[in-house]
């Protein structure tokens, strides 16, 4: 069984999308997000810093309570665990399970990619800083007003199977 924490650290997995989203800024967040847990829990051990890859902790180095591996991430939450980290599949995770996940992203620095979900900026509270993050978890505020989880998924998707089958079954034959 794995240790439970209250508190866990997500780094980045987007490196470098622009040029000015330099990957020091990302790495000064991290640590600047472990300076928050330790000044507002007064507790070091409560939190856990994890990471999907060995080459994600080499570009977000820390010795202090690590766990390296993919798909694991509930199996160290608690009840009233709170994930911090980068809007993605594992917020989409943490709060379809009802554990509490407060994102932290610059936008600002993204705006003109097209890449960028806006749904996710306009659904949910995503803080640029660290006394926008700690506002966010102190009032936890995770979703805007109107907006849910229900809002970050597609209930009327396809799968790949159905897309595949849908288009092969619907080819016209050419002659």
């Amino acid at each position: 069984m794995k240790k439970k924490y209250k508190y866990i650290i997500l780094p980045p997995e987007n490196f470098h999308t622009t040029m000015s989203d330099l990957i020091i800024d990302n790495v000064i967040m991290i640590y600047r997000i472990i300076d928050i847990l330790n000044n507002f829990t007064n507790c070091k051990s409560e939190y856990l810093i994890k990471y999907r890859s060995y080459e994600q902790l080499a570009m977000y180095p820390s010795k202090n309570n690590v766990e390296v591996g993919y798909g694991e991430l509930l199996d160290y939450c608690q009840k009233d665990s709170i994930v911090i980290g980068y809007p993605g599949s594992e917020m989409i995770e943490c709060l379809k399970n009802n554990v509490r996940f407060f994102s932290f992203n610059d936008f600002e620095k993204k705006s003109k990619n097209p890449n960028i979900n806006t749904l996710l900026t306009k659904a949910i509270y995503i803080a640029k800083n660290e006394e926008e993050l700690l506002d966010n978890i102190l009032n936890n505020k995770i979703f805007k007003p109107g907006y849910s989880v229900k809002d970050l998924l597609y209930s009327d998707g396809m799968s790949l199977c159905e897309m595949v089958s849908y288009i092969l079954n619907n080819q016209k034959s050419i002659k």
